[in-house]
């Protein structure tokens, strides 16, 4: 679903043209409906592929609210945040509280992902 300025910056073709090839590999809107993928001799690699891609991008897309919603709810979050890790299954103390608190908020600021810019600022 997400085709637009990304498709500028990973190929030459236009939004419109990957909107068209998708639509034949997957068969159009959702997967229920028969595409040209599964005509390919490692369908099910691909597909397994695929899947685990779109799991993973779900995952960053479901941190990327979890952090913007605890960081939305100070008003000075680089100073109050506090990020709590009880029930968490593993614990390093490596980071302080203000570092952790600082990667938190320069993450929000900048992009879950965008790793290169936070590390920058």
């Amino acid at each position: 679903e997400a085709v637009g300025e990304e498709t500028r910056e990973e190929t030459s073709r236009s939004a419109e043209e990957v909107r068209a090839y998708l639509a034949a590999l997957w068969g159009g809107k959702g997967r229920g409906s028969k595409g040209r993928v599964h005509e390919l001799p490692d369908a099910k690699r691909i597909v397994a592929r695929v899947e685990r891609g779109e799991a993973k991008i779900q995952g960053r897309l479901a941190a990327e609210r979890v952090l913007a919603a605890k960081v939305a709810r100070h008003a000075t979050p680089w100073r109050s945040l506090r990020l709590d890790y009880s029930g968490a299954e593993r614990v390093s103390r490596e980071w302080t509280a203000e570092e952790d608190r600082f990667l938190a908020c320069i993450v929000d600021d900048t992009g879950y992902g965008e790793w290169a810019t936070a590390a920058a600022e």
